[in-house]
C-alpha cells in the first residue's frame, strides 16, 4: 500500500506537522505537491469557475460557483490515486496535510482487515453528524451507502476503486469530497469506514481548497474519533 500525502509546496509548516506525526510512529510516506491555485493560468479553467455548483444549482443559481482552489483540490486528489494506479499497488492511502493522526495509528489501520473486499473507498476519518447502526457490517465497520459522510483527509482508496472514484472526482462540478459522496449515492462508488476513525481534521484553514474550518466543521471532524481503540 502506498501513503501519499497532498501538501502545497508553500504550505511548509503543514508538510512539517504531518510528517513528524508519521515519522513518530514509522509510517512510510510520499508527499505530493497539490496544484496550487495560484499558479493556475489555463483560460479554460474559467468555463468551470462559471457554473454554480452541482449542490445548489438546483437550489440557487447565483450561489457559490466552482474556485480555482476547488479545481486544485480536485486534481491533486486525482493524481495521488493515478500515481498508485500507474504503480498498480493494491491501494493507496491519501493524508491532506491537515490530518491529525491517532497515536496508535497502525493499530486502528488494521481494522481494515474487516472491511469487505468490494470496497472501492475506506474512510479512516471524515466529516459527519450521525451513522445508523442499521449500516454496520462488523464489528468495526459501517457501509455508507444512505450515508452522508464528507472530507478527504484521510482515506484509502483501492486498485478496484481507482476508475471509479477518479470518474466521479473529473466531472468537477462540485467540490471533491462531495463528487466521491454523489458515486456513493448513485452507486458507481462502494464505501466504507471503520470506527472508531484513525485521524480527524486539524482546526484552521485548508489551504488546498482555500476554506476555513468553521467550529462545527471540526467538531464533526471529531465526531468518530475516540482517545483509544
Amino acid at each position: 500500500m502506498e501513503i501519499i500525502i497532498i501538501n502545497l509546496e508553500r504550505a511548509k509548516e503543514r508538510r512539517i506537522e504531518i510528517v513528524t506525526q508519521l515519522h513518530k510512529q514509522d509510517i512510510p510516506y510520499k508527499v505530493l505537491n497539490a496544484f496550487d491555485a495560484d499558479d493556475f493560468n489555463n483560460p479554460s479553467y474559467d468555463l468551470i469557475t462559471k457554473r454554480p455548483m452541482k449542490a445548489f444549482a438546483n437550489l440557487n443559481p447565483n450561489r457559490r460557483k466552482m474556485r480555482l482552489s476547488d479545481i486544485g483540490c480536485i486534481l491533486s486528489h486525482i493524481s495521488a490515486i493515478k500515481f498508485a494506479q500507474t504503480l498498480r499497488t493494491d491501494k493507496v492511502l491519501i493524508f491532506e496535510d491537515d490530518c491529525v493522526l491517532s497515536p496508535d495509528f497502525k493499530e486502528r489501520l488494521k481494522l481494515i482487515q474487516e472491511v469487505p473486499n468490494d470496497a472501492d473507498i475506506i474512510y479512516l476519518g471524515g466529516i459527519m453528524d450521525k451513522i445508523s447502526n442499521k449500516r454496520k457490517i462488523s464489528e468495526h465497520v459501517w457501509s455508507l451507502k444512505r450515508e452522508s459522510i464528507y472530507g478527504l483527509h484521510s482515506y484509502i482508496v483501492t486498485e478496484k476503486g481507482y476508475k471509479s472514484v477518479i470518474k466521479n472526482m473529473m466531472s468537477m462540478d462540485d467540490t471533491c469530497d462531495s463528487l466521491v459522496l454523489d458515486g456513493i449515492e448513485n452507486g458507481s462508488i462502494i464505501g466504507y469506514t471503520i470506527l472508531p476513525w484513525c485521524t480527524y481534521q486539524a482546526e484552521g484553514i485548508s489551504y488546498i481548497a482555500n476554506r476555513k474550518q468553521t467550529e462545527r466543521i471540526w467538531r464533526m471532524s471529531k465526531t468518530y474519533f475516540s482517545e483509544k481503540l
